[in-house]
Parts: C-alpha cells; sequence; structure tokens
C-alpha cells in the first residue's frame, strides 16, 4: 500500500484489504512448512535413536531438522533485494507515429517510408532500419513501464528512484517522419526531466502539472515477498539521451540500488527541434488519410 510519511493514504486503497489477506497467507504457509520440516525431523530422529542410540540418535535428529531450515536460509540470502523489468510500451493514440533522423533522408528511403502507407508496424521497421529513434508528441520523450517485484521474505522498501548514466546530445536535424496523434486518457505517472539538474522520479497530478518534490520523499511502498507494483516512468528531453533507471530499495540494514534498462541496453529519448531557424533536411508528414507526404510547413509548428 502506498503511503504519505504523515501516515494518511494518497486514497483510499482497495488494495490493503487483499495486502492483509496476502499477508496472512503467507503465514499460513510458512507455519505448514516449519509443521512439515518438524514431522520429517521428528521421524528421522526416532530412526536415528533406533540405529545409532540416545545420543547419536539426537545428533542426527538435530541435523535433519534444522538441515532444511539452513537451506532456505542460504537461498534467501543469494536473492536479489528486487525483481525489476522494464517495457517500453507505444500506443499510437497517445504517443503518435513520429520517428527522427541525424542524417538526411535520400530519395530513394523517402518512397520507400511513403510506400508504408499508414501501416504503422511496417513503418516501424522502415524507419529504425534508417536509424530512426521514436519520439513521443504526447508532452514527454518516453515512457517506460517498470515492474517490481518483492524477492525476499522480509519486507522490502522502495526508497528513491531516478534516472542514472544521463548522456545528452541536440535533438537530431537530419529527417523528421511524423504521423498522427489521436490523444489519450489521463495517466497517474512519474515523470524524470532528463534536461533538470537532478533526474529524480517526481509525480504528475491530474491536471498534468508535476510535484517538484521527488516522489520518494513523501511516499513510500514495501513490497512482500512475491509482491509486484508497476510504475509508468516517462522521461523528457529537448535534446536526444540515453539513460537508465535506478531504484533505491532497503530491506532491514541493507541498502542498494537496482538497476533497470532496456534489455540490458540504455533507454533512449529524443525530442523534436520547433525552432524554425534549424529545419529538417528532410521532412514527411502524415495526413492521416492517403499516407506520408513531404511536406515542410506540416512538419513545423
Amino acid at each position: 500500500m502506498t503511503t504519505s510519511n504523515n501516515g494518511e493514504s494518497d486514497s483510499a486503497d482497495p488494495e490493503s484489504d487483499s495486502t492483509d489477506h496476502a499477508w496472512q497467507e503467507r503465514a499460513t504457509q510458512q507455519l505448514r512448512r516449519v509443521r512439515g520440516y518438524a514431522t520429517s525431523g521428528l521421524s528421522r530422529f526416532r530412526s536415528a535413536l533406533a540405529s545409532n542410540g540416545f545420543i547419536g540418535g539426537v545428533a542426527v535428529g538435530l541435523i535433519f531438522l534444522l538441515l532444511p531450515l539452513l537451506q532456505e536460509s542460504v537461498t534467501e540470502s543469494r536473492a536479489p533485494l528486487l525483481h525489476a523489468s522494464a517495457q517500453v510500451p507505444w500506443d499510437l493514440d497517445e504517443d503518435g507515429a513520429t520517428w527522427v533522423f541525424t542524417k538526411k533522408l535520400q530519395n530513394e528511403q523517402v518512397r520507400k517510408i511513403q510506400s508504408a502507407g499508414l501501416a504503422y508496424d511496417k513503418l516501424a521497421l522502415i524507419a529504425q532500419s534508417y536509424g530512426g529513434v521514436r519520439v513521443s508528441e504526447g508532452g514527454f520523450a518516453l515512457r517506460v513501464r517498470v515492474v517490481l517485484r518483492g524477492a525476499r521474505s522480509e519486507p522490502t522498501l522502495i526508497e528513491g528512484m531516478e534516472a542514472k548514466q544521463v548522456r545528452c546530445r541536440p535533438a537530431p536535424t537530419g529527417a523528421l517522419v511524423r504521423g498522427p496523434l489521436q490523444g489519450g486518457g489521463p495517466v497517474k505517472i512519474l515523470r524524470v526531466d532528463l534536461d533538470a539538474g537532478d533526474h529524480k522520479a517526481r509525480a504528475v497530478r491530474m491536471n498534468g502539472s508535476f510535484d517538484r518534490r521527488p516522489y520518494f520523499t513523501t511516499h513510500f511502498h514495501e513490497l512482500a515477498k512475491g509482491e509486484s507494483i508497476v510504475y509508468e516512468v516517462r522521461a523528457v528531453t529537448r535534446r536526444q539521451c540515453t539513460w537508465k533507471l535506478a531504484v533505491q530499495v532497503r530491506i532491514g540494514e541493507t541498502a542498494d540500488s537496482v538497476e533497470v534498462d532496456d534489455s540490458g541496453a540504455p533507454f533512449v529519448a529524443s525530442s523534436i527541434i520547433y525552432n524554425r531557424s534549424t529545419p529538417y533536411k528532410t521532412c514527411l508528414a502524415s495526413d492521416n488519410e492517403t499516407g506520408y507526404m513531404v511536406d515542410e510547413a506540416a512538419c513545423q509548428e
């Protein structure tokens, strides 16, 4: 359950009941496991008494009784503090179908893009083969769906989240292929500003503004083993940046940072140049009916 530092919930949390039920279920399972160890150990203890005498039987019985618990403890200590995965979703309604390129497109490349028409999947393959980078025109550069899952039996506290290893250069001006943006509904998200002095995640309010305080200075979330939480992190920039996400976690006295990336590679967030003094050398725009056409005016604001 997500809670603010003043002890009040963000809102009526429908997950609280299910969380309490999950804790009760885990406690019941743990009790059954201990009972199973005890039953198995006692059975082996009786056998050891019969074959090794009282002293030998006690020693062997204790070993059989404690060994499963010791093995589980070792396995637990080797588990990561947190399981983390990320996906870069793309929705035409929310993100559009726009690509930027560092170099001017050749005539043959333009014709191939035009041949894709409104088939977005085909356009994506063509654009990627020419070194294109997708750009969202929904008011941000890139959104990343981050899934965090508890990996230890002791609760895992999420203490922070921020962009790391941020490397930026000016937004590309070689070519722009601009597709439709139809508009999507509001989504509760976290925002990282890759152009700001720090890159800590901040909450986005329902009206589109964002809290100036880092989100995890006023909120926290604990994950039990196997419990998951999903964040949508949106990166904003007026440049082109590569970056990774760092999630700060704590279990008891142990604190660490878990790195989240795009299947081993950095995330890439790019922007569009709106300055008419530096126009794109090649500019295509879709009219949403006939496909992509060379149209300088349609590609500029």
